[in-house]
């Protein structure tokens, strides 16, 4: 497969990998669904009494490598996500560098982006993707 049209597609967890993914590989497009800004952050999202952020070593950080990814970028996510919480994911699109769009997915808890986003999530992939591979292939690798 040619880099011309790879795109790479991270969801949750996997989104995070996404960005590592894309900073050290030439890729057309990222989209990231329902991702969170680091580990570290969801924990204290999800459990703000029990005090996890010591016990997690992990280096799952996304909020400092979007800013340095130039390729073009689309953000999905719920706006009821029981797993990683909304305002998470629009601080990560914030962080972002552009070219970069966010779309909400009205209803949408964290395992039912593309049931409860029905035609319009589709039709938020497939746009994203028509417009990224009009725009003439530039290095996007750091």
């Amino acid at each position: 497969m040619s880099v011309d049209s790879l795109f790479l597609f991270g969801r949750s967890l996997g989104g995070i990998c996404a960005v590592e993914t894309a900073l050290n590989n030439s890729a057309r497009g990222l989209i990231l669904e329902s991702v969170s800004t680091s580990a570290s952050d969801t924990s204290k999202k999800i459990m703000p009494l029990i005090p996890l952020g010591w016990a997690i070593r992990s280096k799952l950080d996304a909020i400092n490598k979007v800013p340095e990814l130039k390729l073009p970028k689309l953000f999905l996510h719920g706006d009821r996500d029981e797993v990683v919480p909304f305002d998470l994911g629009r601080k990560l699109y914030e962080a972002a560098a552009e070219p970069k769009s966010f779309y909400t997915i009205q209803g949408a808890g964290h395992n039912d982006t593309y049931i409860m986003g029905g035609r319009d999530y589709y039709n938020a992939l497939d746009g994203f993707i028509t417009e990224t591979l009009k725009i003439p292939m530039t290095s996007q690798k750091i």
